[in-house]
């Protein structure tokens, strides 16, 4: 059966000829819409003329229809979203006639060549690298396009793309300008930057109208713009930024905002109308914020985002590893690269976190292998390694003057090396010597940690994470090595290692030395596995025959025939249950002391020395009055028996968030003040007071050793209590020992405190 025409014809006549230099190349999409929002849409190529016809058939009455112009390239939400040509045509037109030919649409040169490049193509190249410059594969680099308004901020995510084994990677996207305002602001999401809020605050609390004030919601709100007129600030006097005009470009918004084409804004939009006139008087009354104006935004300057030809960048990249998602780097708007061109290259540094691929060593010989990190720390800066200082042996940066100089090692210590130079060595095992190396023991099995390394699988788009643990073979107890593992299991899906499968996680890692034994729950506490002292370590390798270990030898360092030695030294500590410590201080359960003398902290006694003569001793919960011309005194002791002492400190905090800070230089170094050895308390006087390992080494103290002691502490009362509050003396103590590969100085610590009131009189 010959199905049946449609009965309603519709013909969009459309005419470029007044354009000069017209190029018939440049095909058109016409589109019709109806007011359910139903599209047709055709392209059509124009006459060499500059003319031509667009038609659209219908089965019932269309009604009132409007119809879109734009370049072919244009999808249907784009030509409903942008300021295009636009043409009504209203139900009435019809006159009860089948076909209706509409009035001739004519192209100006403004929309033709504007359409020439209202949509581009953008390609950001670049490399994901870690901060040694290594490249990071197979992380997901997305950019996301930002916007601010005043204090808000949007961020739109365009493109995504995976690093290759190089670190790098491309994305391309599709950009367009020239949006109806109302379609923007649908397909963005905001946020207060807390930044810029802050700033607000600040100034809203010098004006006294911090109450009056809620807080924003996380859309740009004109309401609450208008608030802020309301407020009855005094305008200081001063340069203020100057407030941009509106000047129209040549493509102008308002060339195409007419009655006939805009839509009508869309509820809960931004009015650009309104906003535009709020303008000059916000930024007359709001205060002469450098950090806010210097980034060109609302109210010092218009602020017409859907007329952004060419996105504001910033970055997020995430690594999938051993199947977590692992954030490597996330800029923020402060971060943003404005403008980017069509054409744009970046290098993104990543955090430690990264998983990298680090240069294959050099390495002829299948049985060697040379010792690189400690804790991340290169075994040419710890003491009596291969490139460091002779002495002192074992120490991270010997001989360096300030707190980070001569820093031993404690609880759990991970070793990398040349793991990939093990080619021809299936398992292999740590051995220890605490006499130099005359006698060697093997490690005992509580001291063997798992190994745990990753790799990028390419071909299955997978980032599995492998334990090697210690292994029980032939009455060794060992560890793998990487070429072992590959010659004894397969990529999945016929990869190949080296090409398909890349190792990127701790690849050169060779042994994780726990030094300390833990107990579940950690009750009781952990107990050491060494002794204290220096320690010399070395590798001794095997090969697999059935399931004997065979071919036992020492590894040396590659192209040499020197066995590969590295030297440690150890300064672990014993922490126990309490309730008191050695001295007899309250610690443990409910108590803020450690159960343990390394380091010591003790509050011995405070008291104030009177200008009458008079002593008040200060016990704990105690109310004193203080004079003017009293003194202030603190018998303390902030001991190490190891002699590895970084700093302490001793502070009064009282009042809202109010601190003195008793062993600053400024307090030091004060008239009336000394800080001196002291006898004849439970540990000994201080040779040297400090209060840093740099200041003790000025003051006699021998490179490695400074063990601080019993001290006092003597200044003016005025210097320590400011106003009548109950003040709380905080004695903290810090050795230099790195603990379980953390550099801060916090695992090994010990804090005292004791609190009091004082009424100055």
């Amino acid at each position: 059966m010959k199905q049946r025409e449609k009965e309603f014809k519709l013909v969009i006549p459309l005419d470029a000829t007044g354009i000069q230099d017209f190029d018939p190349k440049q095909p058109l999409k016409v589109m019709v819409m109806s007011r359910e929002g139903i599209r047709q849409v055709q392209t059509v190529t124009l006459s060499a003329k500059g003319v031509g016809e667009a038609e659209f058939a219908f089965d019932e009455h269309p009604g009132d229809v409007q119809v879109l112009v734009g370049p072919a390239s244009a999808s249907g939400d784009e030509l409903e979203g942008m300021q295009t040509l636009r043409m009504e045509i209203p139900a009435r037109h019809w006159r009860d006639e089948p076909v209706l030919k509409a009035r001739p649409l004519l192209i100006s040169p403004y929309f033709w060549h504007w359409w020439l490049h209202w949509c581009r193509t953008f390609t950001i190249r670049g490399r994901v690298v870690c901060p040694d410059g290594n490249p990071v594969p197979g992380a997901k680099v997305c950019a996301r396009d930002v916007d601010r308004f005043f204090i808000w901020t949007s961020t739109q995510e365009i493109g995504c793309a995976t690093t290759d084994a190089n670190g790098a990677f491309e994305i391309s996207f599709r950009w367009c300008c020239g949006w109806w305002p109302w379609w923007w602001w649908r397909h963005r999401f905001w946020e207060i930057d807390p930044v810029l809020w802050a700033k607000i605050q600040e100034w809203l609390h010098e004006i006294g109208e911090v109450e009056h004030v809620h807080i924003p919601g996380p859309r740009p709100d004109p309401a609450w713009l208008e608030k802020l007129l309301e407020l009855h600030a005094d305008v200081k006097p001063g340069p203020r930024p100057p407030v941009e005009r509106l000047q129209p470009g040549p493509m102008a918004p308002m060339a195409m905002m007419t009655a006939e084409t805009a839509p009508a804004p869309q509820k809960a939009m931004l009015d650009p109308a309104r906003l535009e006139q709020l303008r000059p008087e916000l930024a007359k009354r709001l205060p002469h914020l450098a950090e806010i104006s210097d980034m060109k935004l609302y109210p010092w300057y218009p602020w017409l985002p859907w007329w952004d030809c060419n996105p504001d960048v910033i970055f997020k990249v995430t690594q999938i590893q051993g199947g977590e998602e692992v954030v490597l780097v996330d800029e923020t708007p402060a971060d943003t690269r404005w403008n980017i061109g069509v054409d744009t290259n970046v290098i993104l540094v990543a955090s430690d976190e990264a998983w990298c691929i680090k240069p294959e060593p050099s390495c002829a010989e299948g049985n060697c292998l040379s010792f690189s990190t400690v804790c991340g720390d290169p075994v040419s800066a710890i003491g009596g390694n291969f490139g460091a200082a002779a002495s002192p042996r074992g120490y991270l940066h010997p001989g360096r003057i300030d707190k980070h100089g001569d820093r031993p090692y404690a609880d759990v210590i991970t070793i990398h090396g040349t793991a990939s130079c093990l080619t021809d060595v299936d398992f292999y095992k740590f051995q220890w010597s605490d006499d130099g190396g005359s006698t060697w023991n093997d490690m005992p099995p509580d001291a063997i940690g798992a190994v745990v390394r990753g790799y990028i699988d390419f071909k299955n788009q997978e980032y599995p994470k492998i334990v090697f643990p210690a292994q029980h073979i032939d009455g060794q107890d060992v560890l793998e090595t990487i070429a072992h593992y590959e010659a004894t299991h397969v990529i999945p899906n016929g990869g190949v290692w080296g090409y398909d499968g890349i190792w990127a996680y701790n690849r050169d890692r060779l042994f994780v030395w726990k030094t300390l034994k833990h107990h579940p729950h950690d009750s009781p506490p952990p107990t050491p596995l060494f002794p204290d002292g220096e320690y010399l370590l070395r590798m001794v390798g095997y090969n697999l025959a059935g399931t004997q270990l065979v071919d036992e030898r020492v590894l040396t360092i590659c192209e040499e025939q020197a066995p590969a030695h590295l030297v440690l030294r150890l300064d672990n500590r014993l922490v126990t249950t309490g309730p008191n410590d050695a001295y007899g201080n309250r610690c443990g359960s409910g108590a803020i002391h450690t159960c343990t003398d390394e380091p010591s902290t003790a509050i011995l006694a405070t008291r104030i020395l009177h200008a009458n003569g008079t002593i008040t001793p200060i016990d704990a919960c105690k109310i004193v009055e203080v004079g003017q011309d009293d003194q202030f005194q603190v018998d303390f002791m902030a001991y190490d028996p190891d002699g590895h002492l970084a700093y302490f400190t001793l502070d009064l905090t009282y009042g809202d968030n109010s601190v003195v800070r008793l062993m600053e230089d400024a307090n030091l170094t004060a008239p009336g003040v000394s800080l001196v050895p002291l006898s004849g308390g439970p540990a000994p006087a201080a040779a040297q007071v400090g209060p840093t390992y740099h200041k003790a080494l000025g003051q006699g103290a021998v490179s490695p050793i400074w063990r601080g002691g019993v001290m006092r502490l003597t200044m003016p009362a005025h210097r320590a209590f400011h106003d009548t509050c109950s003040y709380q003396l905080e004695l903290r103590a810090y050795k230099r020992t790195i603990v379980n590969c953390n550099h801060s100085f916090w695992p090994h610590s010990n804090l005292s405190e004791r609190s009091f009131v004082v009424k100055t009189v």
